[in-house]
């Protein structure tokens, strides 16, 4: 007999001496975490939850139906709790039907919303009616995802959700911010404009005599903080203190950009689950919920939904919904639909956006041969490196690289970056051409540098701020300087600059980005892509951006996009954006991929449902320096580059 009860923790004894094998003990232990207590007893200790009991029975089960196992008991201590949770879950049931009621109101407009006020709300300021949808969908649900597009508020509708459950329904005490580093700023800010006021709350940073001090005053003291922020980095260092937090308060917790965790193999994936049970409401946010595999869902809504066991366990979910069965996705949709909320970027209603038409470069006679000169090369490596295809792949992500610094500025070429090698790493064929380029009078600065400038001074004249996006980091410092020489005043962001005030307290990114929105002598932001990716707003100051070059990234420049382009603009802003492309060269191409990688995303985020797409997902570090973004798109990228190579490039 096998049996399963409760007692400070979830024990497991038996007379079947089969448990104590190796394959069982492998599971119990290493998976679950049982711990031995003696030669036929096994425990789990801690809270029990009813999640917990169907994993370890669901694991019986399927050893029982074999008779490879005795029969198993759940004692009355255990079905207690599992009664309890089988009333929750009628209830989600009903709460599901409400939730997916609620979802269908964003195709009926504003008049059909029920109305609600937030609490703590300046006077001035209303939540739009796709956001006060969102927090009834937040309320009904309870735990609840918002998958809404970037620039469309989440932050305010995240906000606004807590403001309810504390102020109103008194179902929470505190709120628990696990975000980005980057991400502390944006939260601190916003509550500001919501409400008017600073916010109380506590950044869990330091070193570890602070943080342990943190800790000791927010468990200890009635008058702690009502808000916690800490970073994925931290959280997986600080797990027993923040447990510890989550059972001493009732708290909303809130995983922003949560993508950030879909790896289950990560320390961040296992430190979220660790907190699931100990949360008493969770919301997950994300401006771009693009999984490439349906195993990406897998960790946010097994935060979400845990009590609910709305998802089954891992082996079994790989089972039940193959990337390769074309009604998986259907069918996973369907069972999460209730618990997420979208809000398209057709329902925001802003003003349109103005792509200006590409400002296109003459290149220099030398440049124009050195780009020939590379393109030729890349051809001919592309041959050799055609034994091995890792090798290949590796070599052809340097080749577009090589190509877009060629059609920049070659003086970029002799340099390794945060892309990788030299082309000078790679060949000799350029060395006399690249020796000394960057001293030629007639060919410096490089034009579309030069260009960039000119259309900077444009908005300028007008007194109007403009952000310039740069992918080298060489680049970004050379426009600096000239505009330096101008007596035009920058700021620069790129990865090396410290990211918040615990990194360096004189100078870091937020205090970068502030002095050029706050300052009127500053109105030039100079910044790549990857940096300035995740929890930025620049919409209120800047309406204007230049793009010096573009790389394949499809998820790095459609981000770039929505930093101007967000909630909150008044109604006749004029959105507009340059793009400079150097003649007959790899630009036109990135134009045109880009282009097809754009309107693959939004359709994808117009539609009401999950979804798997093989494309960049926002900001993934692990992608940080990837010209190409998706692994997957760069046969298709590197192959329409050759294309124009063989189009418009000599044989040399």
């Amino acid at each position: 007999m096998i049996k399963l009860r409760c007692d400070d923790g979830l024990i497991l004894e038996f007379d079947d001496i089969r448990l104590q094998e190796t394959i069982h003990q492998g599971f119990l232990f290493n998976i679950l975490g049982f711990k031995k207590e003696g030669s036929n007893l096994y425990k789990l200790p801690g809270s029990v939850s009813a999640a917990q009991i169907n994993q370890v029975k669901l694991y019986l089960d399927d050893y029982i139906k074999q008779g490879l196992l005795d029969e198993v008991e759940i004692e009355d201590s255990c079905q207690k709790i599992l009664d309890q949770a089988e009333e929750r879950r009628t209830e989600i049931i009903g709460n599901q039907e409400e939730a997916m009621h609620l979802k269908k109101l964003i195709n009926s407009g504003s008049e059909s919303i029920p109305d609600l006020q937030i609490p703590r709300l300046r006077d001035d300021v209303e939540l739009k009616w796709y956001q006060k949808l969102s927090v009834l969908h937040t309320l009904c649900i309870g735990n609840s995802a918002n998958f809404s597009v970037p620039g469309s508020g989440k932050t305010w509708m995240a906000y606004s959700s807590f403001f309810k459950m504390k102020d109103e329904q008194d179902i929470v005490d505190k709120l628990l911010i696990i975000g980005p580093k980057v991400a502390y700023t944006a939260w601190v800010k916003e509550y500001e404009k919501m409400t008017g006021e600073m916010p109380e709350m506590l950044r869990i940073a330091g070193d570890r005599s602070r943080r342990q001090q943190i800790f000791s005053n927010a468990t200890e003291l009635v008058s702690s903080p009502e808000i916690f922020f800490i970073n994925y980095a931290m959280l997986s260092r600080e797990l027993s203190n923040i447990i510890e937090l989550l059972q001493k308060y009732r708290f909303l917790v809130i995983a922003d950009e949560s993508h950030h965790f879909k790896n289950i193999k990560s320390d961040r994936a296992q430190a979220i689950a660790r907190i699931t049970e100990h949360c008493t409401r969770k919301m997950i946010l994300t401006g771009t919920m693009m999984p490439k595999e349906l195993l990406d869902i897998y960790t946010q809504f097994d935060f979400l939904t845990t009590e609910q066991a709305i998802l089954p366990n891992i082996d079994r979910f790989k089972m039940l919904y193959r990337n390769d069965d074309p009604g998986s996705n259907r069918t996973l949709s369907e069972l999460l639909n209730p618990f997420f909320f979208r809000v398209s970027k057709s329902r925001l209603n802003l003003p349109p956006q103005t792509f200006n038409p590409p400002t296109v470069i003459e290149m220099y006679p030398i440049q124009r041969r050195i780009y020939d000169v590379v393109a030729n090369v890349v051809k001919r490596l592309d041959q050799q490196y055609r034994k091995d295809l890792v090798a290949l792949n590796q070599w052809r992500r340097r080749a577009l690289v090589f190509l877009i610094e060629a059609a920049t500025d070659p003086s970029l070429l002799p340099h390794r970056n945060q892309f990788g090698l030299a082309i000078t790493d790679e060949t000799d064929d350029l060395d006399m051409l690249l020796a000394d380029y960057e001293n030629i009078e007639t060919e410096n600065p490089p034009r579309k540098l030069a260009k960039t400038i000119e259309l900077t001074e444009q908005t300028l004249q007008n007194n109007e701020k403009v952000v310039i996006w740069c992918s080298f980091i060489k680049t970004i410092k050379k426009l600096e300087g000239l505009f330096a020489d101008k007596d035009i005043q920058t700021r620069t962001i790129w990865g090396e600059v410290p990211a918040d005030e615990e990194e360096d307290e004189d100078d870091n990114r937020p205090k970068r980005i502030d002095e050029w929105r706050e300052s009127g002598d500053i109105n030039v932001l100079i910044a790549n892509p990857a940096t300035l990716a995740e929890s930025v707003s620049l919409h209120q100051e800047c309406h204007h951006a230049i793009y010096v070059d573009r790389t394949f990234n499809g998820g790095h420049y459609m981000q770039s996009l929505e930093r101007i382009h967000r909630v909150g603009l008044v109604p006749d802003t004029v959105t507009k954006y340059d793009i400079i492309q150097a003649e007959l060269s790899i630009d036109q191409i990135i134009s045109e991929r880009l282009e097809f990688k754009r309107e693959n995303m939004n359709r994808f985020l117009e539609s009401a449902d999950l979804a798997v797409m093989r494309f960049q997902d926002e900001a993934n570090a692990a992608n940080f320096a990837n010209p190409i973004g998706e692994d997957r798109e760069l046969d298709s990228d590197f192959a329409a580059t050759m294309e124009h190579v063989k189009k418009n490039v000599p044989n040399i």
